[in-house]
């Protein structure tokens, strides 16, 4: 029963939440478990059912780049944190090896991924949290578990399930598994030496850095208290704003001179100019009636485009923006 103690929770919080109603603002009682995503998942789906063509977007590489070497040093800390919750040597020799192991592993996964058109993989710190939780470091266990996920996952129905649970029983247990995996973070910490002047020098950067980012995800961007008025910033301000790396803009027509009617006064025969005038309500006055003039003029300010108003993008500063913006 230990060993099952997480998903027995899971299982208990999605009952208790299937059996709990909530009533929204139109009056209307609902249950917090939304029954509609497994009524509409058929029986059995395999993955491959629906692809994407194979290609390369040379814009993205230096970004997903640096995303990789991202993961790349998360999944150090990932499999130092497993050790560490499976009660085995986090440093030496044989850390080492289970540390290079790890990166070679995501390396080959996300090179199959992509081929199959799927997005690469990456090591998940929050089953550290399960290690620690359950006691069961089995590396059988694992491949099990690799093996009913790869079973599972051709059944729409259960996919239906899992989507389905609502966001308060899941966010229940991320939080434990998450602050299980700031425990085993804190406690390779202090066997690493916290007090020595170099260390604390590189945690106090490495998590100004980090919940900075999470706090002010858009500190790049030019940001925005809406979603709308945020798109529009992020084209005109920011660190690089999306402008600057715009190549062709759409085109919007301005008015340069408005159209206009000149005519003699039947009153005291001076010369009238009315501007906006239609051709008709010239012509009912015996006048000369002008079109208003017009030119097409770049529309770089993305007014109303909510930031998606750029037609072709220069590829190589794109690319840059991008990395800098990760």
């Amino acid at each position: 029963m230990k060993n099952c103690s997480v998903i027995i929770s899971l299982f208990f919080g999605y009952i208790v939440a299937a059996a709990s109603t909530y009533t929204d603002p139109s009056g209307n009682e609902l249950s917090y478990v939304d029954g509609a995503k497994i009524a509409a998942a058929p029986w059995f789906s395999f993955p491959w059912m629906t692809t994407f063509p194979l290609g390369f977007y040379p814009p993205a590489f230096i970004p997903i780049l640096v995303g990789f070497v991202v993961s790349a040093i998360e999944s150090m800390g990932d499999v130092t944190a497993s050790c560490e919750a499976s009660k085995i040597p986090s440093k030496g020799r044989d850390a080492e090896s289970r540390i290079q192991g790890g990166l070679l592993a995501d390396g080959v996964n996300s090179i199959v991924a992509v081929f199959m058109t799927t997005a690469p993989n990456t090591t998940f710190s929050q089953n550290n949290g399960v290690i620690a939780l359950t006691r069961c470091a089995s590396r059988a266990a694992g491949l099990a578990c690799a093996a009913w996920l790869c079973v599972l996952g051709m059944f729409a129905k259960f996919a239906g399930v899992i989507a389905s649970i609502p966001d308060a029983v899941l966010g229940g247990m991320t939080i434990f598994l998450f602050a299980n995996v700031v425990v085993s973070g804190i406690s390779i910490l202090s066997m690493a030496g916290i007090n020595l002047r170099r260390n604390r020098f590189i945690l106090a950067v490495s998590l100004g850095v980090g919940l900075g980012v999470t706090v002010v995800p858009d500190f790049a961007n030019g940001g925005g208290i809406t979603a709308f008025g945020g798109g529009n910033l992020n084209h005109n301000i920011g660190l690089i704003p999306g402008r600057d790396i715009c190549k062709v803009f759409p085109t919007v027509e301005v008015e340069t001179a408005a159209s206009k009617c000149e005519f003699k006064s039947k009153d005291d025969g001076d010369d009238v100019t009315e501007r906006g005038w239609s051709k008709k309500t010239c012509k009912d006055v015996g006048g000369d009636f002008t079109e208003r003039k017009t030119e097409l003029k770049e529309d770089k300010d993305c007014v109303g485009q909510n930031g998606f108003c750029c037609l072709v993008y220069d590829d190589t500063t794109k690319m840059w923006r991008d990395t800098v913006i990760i």
